[in-house]
């Protein structure tokens, strides 16, 4: 099941408990060179089902898009369909966790 996620809870994720929190940015590689969290992985939408074939179903994983819309949630419901348990999407998106930053 997807879940959303606020961008101050995926902060205290990730400083808690690192890199056991996979943050999946599935814009394109030209996006992603923008603006990105330091932390995330860029893993366009269009190849994560590939890429997603080895990793841990039981992981915890947040999707990430421009907005926290449409991308992130397709591919946050994407991986839970294809059985990972603890799937995630971040509101507000990149846009979101820049402007909490601030």
């Amino acid at each position: 099941m997807k879940q959303p996620v606020s961008p101050d809870l995926l902060r205290e994720w990730l400083q808690a408990h690192g890199t056991d929190v996979r943050v999946i940015d599935i814009r394109s590689k030209e996006e992603f060179q923008k603006k990105h969290i330091p932390a995330s992985e860029n893993i366009p939408a269009e190849i994560m089902r590939e890429q997603s074939a080895g990793w841990d179903k039981n992981s915890v994983i947040v999707c990430v898009c421009n907005r926290g819309h449409e991308r992130s949630q397709g591919a946050a419901e994407e991986l839970s369909e294809s059985g990972f348990k603890n799937i995630f999407f971040l509101q507000g998106g990149i846009a979101g966790w820049f402007e909490d930053a601030t």
